[in-house]
């Protein structure tokens, strides 16, 4: 056996030491040879919860670009409320929307025309009363 295979023996040994060491703490209990029953739905959320922290580190250092792109939203929500009713579609009575073609917003818009039922439920042991469209 050469030098390099004995490297490589001696690698994949500690690595799947350390493995074991990392992943026995997630699969049993208390170092007990009970397995913990939430370790195959943390070991599925691993690579999931890795990515959000990467998208969180971008997210901060993109910060700035957020900030433009959260301006330019303003701006463009302030001249969609500009614009007059008859440039909204009828989406039923009392109900328009508009879609801007460049940033694909959609704006709804709802007037004194539309009718409401109110009903009356009970929602953790309160009674609430809930405004539904009619129709």
């Amino acid at each position: 056996m050469n030098i390099g295979s004995k490297i490589k023996i001696i690698l994949l040994v500690l690595i799947s030491f350390i493995l074991v060491r990392v992943a026995s703490s997630t699969i049993f209990i208390a170092n007990t040879p009970k397995i913990n029953t939430f370790a195959l739905a943390r070991l599925k959320n691993m690579p999931i919860l890795f990515l959000n922290d990467t998208k969180n580190l971008f997210a901060s250092i993109f910060k700035k670009t957020a900030e433009t792109t959260n301006s330019s939203l303003k701006n463009n929500l302030k001249k969609m409320d500009q614009l007059p009713l008859n440039a909204y579609k009828i989406v039923t009575k009392g109900v328009y929307a508009k879609e801007d073609k460049e940033t694909g917003i959609i704006d709804l818009r709802i007037t004194k025309d539309l009718e409401f039922e109110e009903r009356k439920m009970k929602i953790n042991g309160k009674e609430v009363t809930i405004r539904f469209p009619k129709n």
